[in-house]
């Protein structure tokens, strides 16, 4: 009752959840997914993923995770059954609506790092754009090293996307700020 508003006791999942936050990885596919409906889509995968590499697209629909039907289960309950064991082998099922196609991939859980910068850039007025999707481990070293390099492309101004920026480590968001701060 003594701490701030924005202070938490983390226990069970959100404990989880904050270890992957601070290691800045976890054992499984490679992809975010998403609920429309009662049905489970793939919005991304992510590169150098065992989804990338088995060649899962965005959009393909998920309809079991080995034997369990993913309609009607929900987001967070698919995630858990996708997460894993790193090295442990997982099976989906897939609808691929162009084509209409029905297919099997058999998936190694890997060691999966989140990049927090997932994309960084100059525009012709030589402003830069670093998207910043979470404050986790090695948020400031991507950051850094996407300043770096478009420091050393000539950058005039800088605009920091935060737009759905979860949060995360405070010792990370202050190790960013010390890149533009004196």
């Amino acid at each position: 009752s003594s701490l701030d508003p924005y202070t938490k006791v983390l226990m069970g999942k959100s404990k989880e959840n904050y270890e992957i936050l601070a290691r800045g990885k976890y054992g499984g596919v490679g992809m975010k997914i998403s609920e429309v409906r009662d049905t489970i889509i793939i919005t991304q995968v992510f590169e150098d993923s065992p989804s990338y590499f088995e060649g899962l697209l965005a959009g393909d629909m998920i309809l079991k995770i080995d034997s369990v039907s993913t309609v009607g289960l929900g987001r967070s309950k698919t995630v858990k059954l996708l997460k894993g064991e790193v090295d442990t082998p997982v099976k989906l099922h897939v609808y691929r609506n162009p084509g209409k196609i029905r297919k099997e991939f058999t998936l190694r859980r890997s060691d999966i790092k989140v990049k927090q910068v997932p994309y960084f850039g100059l525009n012709n007025d030589n402003i830069g754009y670093i998207k910043l999707t979470k404050f986790s481990k090695n948020s400031s070293s991507e950051f850094r090293d996407a300043l770096i390099s478009m420091s050393s492309d000539g950058m005039k101004g800088l605009v920091i996307d935060l737009r759905y920026n979860g949060g995360g480590l405070l010792r990370e968001s202050i190790n960013i700020l010390d890149f533009l701060l004196e």
